[in-house]
């Protein structure tokens, strides 16, 4: 699968480089060029440029909201504290939604379905029809 597609005037990007470093382990996957490894340290260091980097902090309450598909991100190591009631908690939601943009054909293995509009998997929105 491409770590970077544009289909139908849509930009996607899809980059878990240890995904990509795991699947080298499997028989039948074509192996890594060193241009192709090059690229990937490329995006790597891109990721953790000063110029391109956000930190977000999280504090109680806050939500954030991440497109998958255009924003590359990931989460820091943490120290928590020993007191159960004082532990973080934090839930993760995939949203998935009616208006969802299209994606190349090369996302099926993953998605599925790739048409503007496909649910894929995630927490799906009510149905209109229900009662």
């Amino acid at each position: 699968m491409p770590v970077f597609t544009r289909h139908q005037g849509y930009f996607a990007a899809r980059y878990l480089r240890h995904f990509i470093r795991t699947a080298q382990e499997l028989p039948g996957t074509p192996r890594l060029t060193e241009l192709q490894i090059e690229a990937l340290d490329l995006i790597d260091s891109l990721c953790l440029s000063p110029e391109l980097l956000v930190r977000i902090p999280f504090e109680p309450g806050d939500i954030q909201w991440v497109n998958n598909f255009v924003t590359l991100h990931g989460r820091a190591a943490f120290d928590d504290t020993e007191e159960p009631e004082q532990k973080r908690l934090l839930y993760r939601l995939w949203l998935s939604t009616p208006n969802s943009r299209p994606l190349a054909p090369d996302f099926s293995a993953i998605y599925g379905r790739t048409e503007a509009g496909a649910l894929r998997g995630g927490a799906m929105p009510p149905r209109s029809d229900a009662a």
